[in-house]
């Protein structure tokens, strides 16, 4: 069986390798391995699987918005929000019907 160091290092090119010699080299025949086989490779190897990854959904959906043009949407929102027309009458104290009370209602 290959070691780790083998599969990982530059000398191993399986393109290269003739059908006779990768076999050899993976210790298997043409047809395959035995149950017997297979399941002492998966007790040393483990299994073929990608470990799952937990994705946070809420930073998903916030990394749709990194880059430029969100960006700029975002700071455009925010401004017209600051500006909203100019200042609202009760923060200048500015009132056009000349009531004293310069509150919104």
């Amino acid at each position: 069986t290959p070691a780790a160091a083998d599969v990982d290092s530059d000398e191993f090119q399986i393109g290269e390798m003739s059908i006779e010699e990768a076999l050899a080299h993976f210790n298997t025949s043409k047809d395959g391995l035995s149950s017997t086989e297979a399941t002492a490779r998966v007790a040393q190897y483990g299994l073929n699987a990608l470990p799952e990854v937990e994705v946070n959904k809420c930073m998903k959906f916030l990394s749709f918005m990194w880059n430029p043009l969100s960006w700029v949407m975002e700071a455009a929102a925010l401004v017209a929000l600051c500006m909203d027309n100019g200042p609202t009458p009760w923060v200048t104290g500015y009132n056009p019907d000349g009531l004293s009370n310069p509150l919104p209602p």
